[in-house]
């Protein structure tokens, strides 16, 4: 990975994602980020001349990582390599801040979130389309790539849209070009030039322009990418094996993204029935399927007049303030050599540019990858009337709508928690945290499952546990007291997510057994914690702060401690079929309703 990258990948764990997608994109169209550190030729001198050879050109194609390695031994601050790296919480260089081409892509978000209605045209292809799609050109592809791409598995396919929105820049379709730069590019004295991205670095960029807290084009630049790589990274092309044995991790994103956005294949007869399924993200935000929201009825059908008006009504979606503003206010605290309040985030939520949205206000959902499995979606959660003085014992139904807003921490253990925990996952949850806006009172909060997946059972216990059950009770113990000290920290009501049965997988392949210790890890933690939040409810009485959600029994199938199947998105994560177990437990909870705002 490329500079770029590795800056952009540090800016995500700050909790500034969006720092992460603006660098992205300044390297695609021909910016390029303070010289690293060894080019100082100062220290050049110094230092024997060990990075002479090394040319601007090798760090953009990531050919001088050993060169890099060999200088590890510097401690440059946070390991981007530019000098002027650690004065702030995620500093941006004064090149990018400056630069007429940040404001040419700042204003070309800003297009897209000015023309997102146009989405609400008829004819839009649904998600079932595309994954029709997928099937049928999953092994044209796969033939391609064996053919074409034997010499550099980097380079993939180059694919143009049939019909491209005028109102989306080429500066912002970073899936339209794949591979690394070829030898002969001119890399200086081009600020136009569009460079191709590796297949990683437009993973990357995907994975932060969903994962952001931001929404509005951002999501929709994200789900339009999930919508091509589909068609050109499928798992069983080249491309798909490679990165799935050199980029693990971003691979494993890049898949849960994918399944969220798109879903599975469903027959027409089950959609808007009983049977509880998942509603991809592309069909939310094109307005092919939705939800069923009661108490909003009226709501959209004054949402259908508007999206028929002029260009005026555009005045009151305020989008050129949401995207300029959300830069500005990065650049403005970002800059600094100390910076003690990190910006507050403002989401724009979802696409459907609408008074409806703009009233279902944003629930924030921290924590590990599993924040992905509902990201973007929306609860529902009812209440009802306060008994009033006319008609006392009578109460009516009504519900509130609340967008869920994503902070994922990656790799994010509940046992990072911890206060004394140096790692850059507590660090990445504080930034989080403080990032939170003054009006939020409640979030979500996810973690555990990674505990129970690598961290718990290994044989580095041995020695400190009697047994894993011990070890289990510990993590538990200590998460627990952790997340209530943050919450007193932040005035914060938490609210917490179970851990997830894992779906059942094939025993043919020698893992069985891993996987059944693992679900009895995922049970047992399940258990302490119900136990761990009632002793807190009985303790702290109305001082409560943090709740669990209780719906795990809910995910488990017929056959034992395995997630049924509706709930699967990709064997280790669940998909939004789920939010009505999470709807009902919220309000079965105990948890302060006046907190939900």
């Amino acid at each position: 990975m490329c500079w770029t990258g590795n800056y952009a990948q540090l800016a995500e764990f700050c909790g500034f994602p969006e720092i992460g997608v603006l660098s992205l994109f300044y390297y695609r169209n021909g910016g390029m980020l303070d010289t690293p550190f060894f080019y100082n030729q100062s220290k050049l001198k110094s230092k024997k001349n060990s990075a002479s050879s090394v040319s601007v050109l090798d760090v953009l194609l990531n050919e001088s990582e050993d060169n890099y390695q060999e200088q590890n031994q510097l401690n440059f601050h946070c390991g981007c390599g530019i000098e002027t790296c650690g004065r702030s919480p995620c500093f941006i260089p004064t090149r990018i801040i400056n630069s007429n081409l940040t404001k040419e892509l700042i204003y070309s978000l800003v297009r897209v979130d000015l023309h997102l209605k146009d989405l609400w045209k008829t004819g839009s292809e649904s998600a079932d389309d595309i994954i029709a799609e997928m099937t049928s050109k999953a092994s044209l592809v796969s033939a391609t790539d064996e053919t074409d791409n034997d010499v550099n598995p980097c380079v993939g396919l180059k694919i143009n849209e049939a019909s491209q929105l005028s109102y989306l820049d080429e500066s912002l379709r970073f899936w339209e070009t794949q591979g690394v730069i070829d030898n002969s590019c001119k890399l200086r004295g081009n600020s136009n030039m569009m460079r191709p991205m590796s297949s990683i670095l437009q993973v990357l960029l995907l994975k932060q322009l969903y994962c952001a807290p931001v929404g509005g084009s951002f999501l929709f630049l994200a789900c339009k990418a999930v919508r091509h790589f589909s068609q050109t990274m499928t798992t069983s092309s080249k491309m798909g094996r490679f990165m799935a044995f050199q980029w693990k991790s971003h691979w494993a994103y890049y898949l849960l993204i994918q399944a969220v956005v798109l879903g599975k294949r469903m027959k027409k007869h089950r959609r808007n029935s009983i049977v509880p399924y998942h509603v991809p993200i592309w069909d939310i935000i094109h307005g092919i399927n939705q939800r069923k929201l009661y108490g909003s009825a009226d709501l959209q059908k004054q949402e259908i007049v508007k999206h028929e008006g002029t260009e005026d009504s555009n005045k009151r979606y305020n989008c050129n303030s949401d995207v300029a503003k959300l830069f500005n206010v990065l650049f403005t605290h970002l800059c600094k050599e100390s910076c003690t309040n990190l910006p507050k985030v403002d989401p724009i939520c979802l696409l459907r540019q609408s008074e409806t949205h703009h009233k279902r206000k944003p629930l924030f959902l921290l924590g590990d990858s599993h924040v992905l499995s509902i990201a973007w979606q929306t609860l529902q959660i009812v209440r009802h009337n306060r008994m009033n003085e006319k008609n006392v014992g009578n109460t009516t139904e009504y519900f509130t709508h609340h967008t869920i807003v994503p902070f994922p921490i990656t790799g994010l253990k509940a046992w990072h928690l911890r206060r004394s925990t140096k790692f850059f996952t507590y660090s990445n949850l504080r930034s989080s945290f403080q990032r939170l806006p003054s009006s939020c009172q409640t979030i979500l909060l996810s973690a555990g499952e990674i505990d129970c997946r690598e961290g718990i059972g290994g044989s580095l216990l041995c020695g400190y546990y009697k047994n894993c059950d011990d070890a289990v009770q510990n993590t538990v113990c200590e998460y627990v007291k952790s997340v209530n000290f943050l919450a007193e920290e932040y005035s914060l009501q938490i609210l917490l997510l179970p851990i997830a049965p894992h779906a059942y997988r094939s025993e043919k392949n020698g893992r069985a057994k891993g996987r059944e210790l693992r679900r009895t890890r995922i049970t047992l933690w399940n258990n302490l914690l119900r136990k761990a939040t009632f002793n807190l409810k009985i303790n702290q009485k109305n001082l409560q702060r943090v709740f669990l959600l209780d719906y795990d029994a809910g995910l488990r199938s017929n056959r034992g401690n395995f997630l049924n199947n509706v709930y699967n998105a990709d064997n280790t994560h669940l998909n939004s079929a789920f939010i009505p177990l999470l709807e009902n437990s919220i309000v079965d909870c105990g948890c302060n309703f006046d907190l939900i705002s």
